[in-house]
């Protein structure tokens, strides 16, 4: 499929560039062949600890100075790793052990479905997926020397699940049978009872699918299927002759003649089957990310993983998912009103959003740990079982620190509030315990020191770049983590964003500006293809520009993409006539797929992400839909008053 300017999946360049890397990779190896260097191209299929020292040799040797050397042996590493996933990918160009391994990964990557169904196929755990942690665990060392282990366990782990509904379909027949032109009466429908299994809900290693399934009645069919036969008919006949004597007499005798027939059976037949009316994919790389996490993978290596599968596989979100943990954007710096919902009590919000732009954290996973510790501090004591304290419940030696008592085994219960909460002690013992309110004490039962405290321990354990691994450092249990972010996304979801600055002003016709700003590309011819929206300008404005839905409707998409950015789709219907909107190159994202959205309606804020060049919007109209081809693109200038 040619892939269309601003079209989410990898464009034709990127393509031919990736093709062309894989060729010079094969030139390389057959390079280092010819200088003695075989042991390298082998290293690619399964690599030992001295990897580098081996490849320092080899580029030595052929009389490199010493930075070309280091800088020589980086890029020969990288090299080997992408032709090594290629080959693993693709099965082509291994030995007889790697062979043997590729189809290992194949007979595991198909035992994750029931290859007998077809709808379950497209979900299988992906081959390249595993070649590419197989490459990746060459340098973490995690399996050394047990590469099938970790195939087991990654398709193990990841092996998608399926919910199934019965459905009673049927099938109605009818009959009637005309011979030579003369018909019997129309029988009475029979109908035949057929109950039918169809797929409902898919989790996947990278996504959520639901499919929604619709009646469909069909009309009678007719089937005629003709035959002729033949019949003998019996006649009497008189015949007028002498008998014995030769006296003349009259005789009757049987006549036999063939008749043929034209016999036609009509045969009626109508169904009630259930076809899919709808089916929504949602990103979600929640079990991939908790299967890297339980072999140690840090984000460096999920990046690495990602891209690998990325030049073999295709496309794939998971560092910007894992980045956003599938919320879209933080909005940490709002220029405007956030009013909660979801029954998060708007009384904690100042304290939320002040914790999270000093700390640089998500106010909705602030409030989804307060809600999960404490129930927004509804419990009566706020003090656990195990002496956990305060709003977010703190064990005492994580609030002023693991280093106090020296080597005494003084516990929590021991550490009396005039230390716990003394500055100077959760300094002197490296606590995670804050003064936020400046009143001289950091309390865990202050409810400002509490969402300081917590947000400094997500920066502390790396929050900005493994947003999963930090919360998992809260409590260090998965479980934890999953339901963290499940209350986390509902918050950020139902939560209202007022945007201030630049606002476009509402209007009175069925659509409004999605934002302000002069237009700086129209539709139409550009260079060599076809703009197929209106691009408007930041222009010299420092302060967040947003950008709103023109008119009530839908989310039909929301995501991250290598041309659009951050995108988001929205499907409305304008006295009776479909249409969909798209709003590209966004810093991020205020709503999710699904989502009612009103005209106004904050989207997210004028960026430079994906293919873009310098900060603006890209807006798109068609109708009745987007398509990858922009088959029904319309002039955004023609609806919409700019």
């Amino acid at each position: 499929m040619a892939q269309p300017e601003h079209d989410d999946n990898r464009s034709a360049v990127k393509s031919f560039a990736e093709q062309q890397a894989k060729k010079a990779g094969k030139k390389a190896l057959k390079k280092l062949a010819k200088k003695g260097a075989q042991a390298a191209a082998k290293l690619a299929l399964k690599v030992g600890a001295g990897v580098l020292k081996a490849l320092l040799g080899i580029l030595a040797g052929l009389g490199l100075p010493a930075v070309l050397v280091i800088a020589g042996s980086i890029l020969l590493v990288l090299i080997i790793m992408i032709i090594s996933s290629f080959m693993f990918s693709s099965g082509e160009g291994l030995d007889t052990e790697s062979k043997a391994l590729y189809e290992y990964m194949v007979q595991q990557s198909n035992n994750t479905v029931d290859m007998n169904r077809p709808e379950q196929r497209k979900y299988r755990v992906p081959v390249e997926l595993l070649a590419a942690a197989i490459q990746v665990d060459v340098y973490t060392k995690e399996y050394e020397n047990e590469e099938k282990k970790l195939i087991r366990l990654m398709a193990t782990t990841l092996k998608p699940t399926f919910e199934y509904e019965e459905y009673e379909e049927w099938t109605e027949t009818k009959s009637k049978v005309c011979t030579d032109g003369v018909c019997t009466p129309v029988s009475e429908p029979i109908k035949e009872d057929q109950y039918v299994e169809k797929i409902t809900f898919v989790n996947a290693w990278n996504l959520n699918a639901t499919y929604d399934y619709k009646e469909v009645i069909s009309d009678w069919k007719e089937v005629v299927i003709t035959r002729y036969e033949t019949d003998t008919v019996t006649e009497k006949k008189q015949v007028t002759g002498l008998d014995d004597k030769g006296n003349k007499t009259t005789i009757e005798i049987d006549i036999e003649t063939e008749i043929e027939r034209k016999i036609e059976t009509y045969t009626y037949t109508r169904t009630k089957r259930y076809e899919i009316e709808a089916s929504t994919e949602k990103e979600d790389y929640s079990l991939f990310d908790q299967m890297l996490n339980s072999i140690g993978y840090g984000y460096k290596d999920k990046q690495l993983i990602e891209s690998l599968y990325d030049l073999n596989g295709g496309p794939i979100n998971y560092t910007n998912w894992l980045n956003s943990m599938g919320l879209g954007d933080s909005f940490i710096d709002f220029n405007g009103t956030i009013i909660p919902g979801g029954n998060v009590p708007a009384q904690y919000m100042p304290y939320y959003l002040d914790a999270a732009k000093t700390y640089n954290v998500d106010w909705y996973v602030l409030a989804s740990l307060h809600f999960v510790e404490t129930g927004f501090s509804t419990h009566p004591s706020m003090i656990s079982s195990v002496g956990a304290v305060g709003h977010f419940q703190f064990m005492k030696k994580t609030w002023v620190g693991w280093n106090i008592g020296g080597g005494t085994r003084l516990g929590d219960l021991d550490i009396p509030d005039h230390i716990l909460m003394d500055p100077s002690m959760i300094a002197r013992y490296g606590g995670y315990g804050t003064d936020a309110n400046n009143d001289g004490k950091a309390d865990p039962w202050d409810i400002a020191d509490s969402v300081h405290t917590a947000a400094k321990m997500l920066s502390a354990n790396g929050y900005a770049t493994d947003k999963r691994k930090a919360i998992w450092h809260y409590n260090r249990a998965e479980w934890y983590v999953d339901k963290v972010l499940k209350y986390a996304e509902q918050f950020h979801m139902a939560a209202t964003y007022m945007p201030g600055g630049d606002v476009p002003p509402m209007t009175a016709g069925a659509f409004m500006r999605p934002t302000t700003g002069e237009i700086t590309s129209l539709y139409g011819k550009r260079g060599g293809g076809h703009h197929n929206g209106v691009d408007i300008g930041k222009g010299g404005r420092t302060q967040d520009v947003p950008i709103v839905s023109v008119a009530d409707g839908k989310v039909s998409r929301s995501y991250y993409s290598d041309t659009y950015g951050n995108v988001v789709y929205i499907r409305h219907e304008i006295e009776g006539v479909p249409y969909e909107t798209v709003y590209a190159h966004m810093t991020g994202r205020a709503v999710s797929v699904g989502q009612e959205v009103q005209k106004g309606q904050f989207l997210g804020n004028m960026g430079n992400t994906g293919r873009s060049f310098g900060a603006h919007l890209h807006f798109e109209i068609h109708s009745p839909e987007w398509n990858s081809s922009k088959t029904y693109k319309l002039n955004p200038e023609f609806y919409i008053p700019f």
